[in-house]
């Protein structure tokens, strides 16, 4: 039988000027039941975790009701919202990282891209320049 699993960890970061992140993790594994799915899961979150990288503690797990076909629903989530089919996408689907710190008074914690450039943490802008330098 094929089992999922969707998790939540928590990245922290000790430089003060980077945000901590969430990361939603989606898993598949073979087991004869739920109880050794979930012991295999268990384990796997154990592994993945660390000092940096904190399991949160919450899970799902479920069977793969149909693993014949030639497309697999892994995952489904469903969320309610009374908005806009734009305001939903900007909260839920689309990278949840502001396009800049500078629109929300955050501090950018850059990193290498390709040597040349800039990419920032907790945003989505590149920079032009080696700002990794100059932290």
């Amino acid at each position: 039988m094929k089992f999922g699993c969707t998790c939540i960890f928590k990245h922290i970061f000790h430089d003060k000027n980077k945000v901590n992140q969430f990361e939603e993790r989606v898993l598949l594994t073979d087991a004869d039941s739920y109880e050794k799915a979930k012991e295999k899961f268990l384990v796997e979150f154990e592994e993945y975790g660390s000092d940096e990288c904190i399991f949160l503690n919450e899970y799902e797990i479920f069977e793969i009701t149909e693993p014949d076909k030639p497309i697999i629903e892994v995952v489904s989530s469903i969320k309610v919202f009374n908005g806009t089919d734009s305001e939903y996408l900007d909260k839920y689907f689309y990278d949840q990282r502001p396009l800049s710190c500078d629109d929300i008074g955050w501090q950018h914690s850059w990193y290498n891209i390709d040597g040349k450039r800039s990419g920032c943490y907790n945003c989505q802008e590149i920079r032009n320049g080696k700002l990794w330098q100059h932290v």
